[in-house]
């Protein structure tokens, strides 16, 4: 939400399945229009809702399974030609943090999923199945392209660039490291 232009003829709606999250989300963005979402689909939005789809930090947590549902769902609320904009771990993240598997999810078509968090009962955790996943930018033109013209892939860099402006330093520059 934090890199939504704000304007009065905007609308921006945001959703996701952490409740801790989306409190925090309103109280720092008040204008925006928040929900808490299940685990799979479906979303409460009608057919052809959004002309703008922007998924920070989901497709870089699911399984393949549960990714394909969600690519379905975000193009059924998306208006026709709406652009979607989604990150995901890719090339950059294989290469710079997996680079010894690299061949081998290649040769598995491009996608890697893991077990990488330990659940504490905490409000802050994400429900079992939300981990860590990879896509190659040939996994994502070969399966993706089912719903979407793709456009463009950008590679990533430091997740620093990606924080709101007031981010606590210790957290920017820990992840700049």
């Amino acid at each position: 939400i934090q890199f939504m232009p704000s304007a009065a003829h905007i609308r921006v709606h945001g959703t996701d399945v952490n409740t801790a999250l989306i409190q925090f989300a309103k109280e720092k963005f008040p204008a925006v229009t928040l929900k808490v979402n299940d685990f799979n689909p479906p979303l409460s939005y009608p057919d052809g809702t959004f002309d703008l789809i922007y998924s920070f930090s989901v497709f870089s947590h699911l399984t393949e399974e549960a990714e394909l549902n969600w690519l379905d769902e975000l193009a059924r609320i998306g208006a026709k030609n709406a652009l979607y904009l989604i990150t995901v771990h890719g090339d950059h993240f294989i290469n710079s943090i997996l680079p010894d598997k690299k061949n081998e999810i290649v040769a598995k078509g491009g996608f890697h999923y893991q077990v990488v968090h330990n659940r504490t009962g905490s409000e802050w955790d994400f429900p079992i199945g939300y981990e860590a996943s990879f896509h190659t930018h040939n996994n994502i033109v070969e399966k993706w392209s089912r719903w979407f013209n793709i456009l463009e892939i950008y590679n990533g860099s430091s997740a620093a660039e990606y924080l709101w402006p007031d981010a606590p330093l210790s957290l920017v520059k820990d992840l700049s490291t």
